[in-house]
């Protein structure tokens, strides 16, 4: 009989290392049913079923186990070129140019879900390593293209003159990029079962541009270097200040995770 006792025990102990238990609604008490929370962790710690979860606790798993394709932009996603020097004889002027291009449309991850503002304005600059007479700066900013038959949120180019800083060490163009809906009307792509609708895709004004900074040299037979850098925020992220310098450009922002400043590779160089 002591044997027999022993043996149920052991079952006893098995079988509840085995399957944790959870509280059922159906035997909850009013207090424990209003405790969702720890009904799920027990649920889920025995291994419950998203369909059980469902019948039990009336939880609907709304998430998904693939990765999200909104992913937030890095300077290497639209990468800003070397600058390059030319020179207008008949005005004794000299101009240097950058320009940039997305590689990718990771900027749609940066973008608000509505048509808008992509944060605070961006920036495309030029430095010097020496000293030079500047002139002016002008930056064009292109859009995205969309495909026949879209009527687009953006045309034209468009062009920017005002600088967070212009200085003999080069200049800081400033450009507010924005994402807007391209249209197809009367569609017959529609995913409702009607004949006709509106077909809509997200179109981004700022998907590549150019930077031509006019000056003129104080010294001739002496190196310069020139720089380019291309600076992007998004959500709440703004640029606060900017110096032009001739061994950084330094950046002010008043939030430092949703943002980045890219460089060129290398430096453009003139009477080196």
């Amino acid at each position: 009989m002591r044997r027999l006792l022993s043996i149920r025990a052991l079952c006893v102990i098995v079988i509840a290392a085995a399957a944790p238990m959870y509280v059922s609604p159906a035997s909850a008490s009013p207090g424990e049913l209003d405790r969702k929370d720890e009904a799920l962790a027990h649920m889920k710690d025995a291994g419950a079923s998203d369909a059980r979860i469902l019948e039990e606790l009336g939880l609907r798993k709304v998430s998904t186990d693939e990765p999200s394709p909104r992913l937030l932009s890095d300077e290497w996603d639209a990468p800003v070129s070397i600058p390059e020097i030319y020179y207008d004889h008949g005005q004794g002027t000299y101009y240097a140019s950058t320009s940039f291009r997305w590689v990718n449309n990771k900027w749609s991850g940066d973008s608000p879900l509505l048509p808008g503002a992509v944060g605070g304005p961006d920036l495309i600059a030029i430095r010097v390593s020496r000293a030079i007479y500047y002139v002016r700066g002008t930056a064009t900013t292109c859009p995205s293209s969309v495909p026949s038959g879209f009527t687009p949120a953006f045309g034209n180019c468009a062009t920017h003159t005002t600088a967070y800083q212009t200085n003999e060490f080069g200049t800081a163009i400033r450009f507010q990029d924005r994402v807007g809906n391209a249209v197809k009307y009367n569609s017959t792509n529609c995913s409702n079962g009607q004949p006709y609708c509106d077909e809509y895709m997200a179109q981004y004004n700022a998907f590549s541009g150019t930077l031509v900074f006019e000056f003129g040299f104080f010294s001739s037979n002496s190196c310069h270097q020139f720089f380019s850098h291309l600076g992007h925020t998004w959500a709440d992220s703004s640029i606060n200040s900017v110096g032009v310098g001739p061994y950084s450009l330094s950046v002010g922002w008043n939030n430092s995770d949703k943002k980045w400043l890219g460089a060129s590779p290398s430096s453009g160089k003139f009477w080196c």
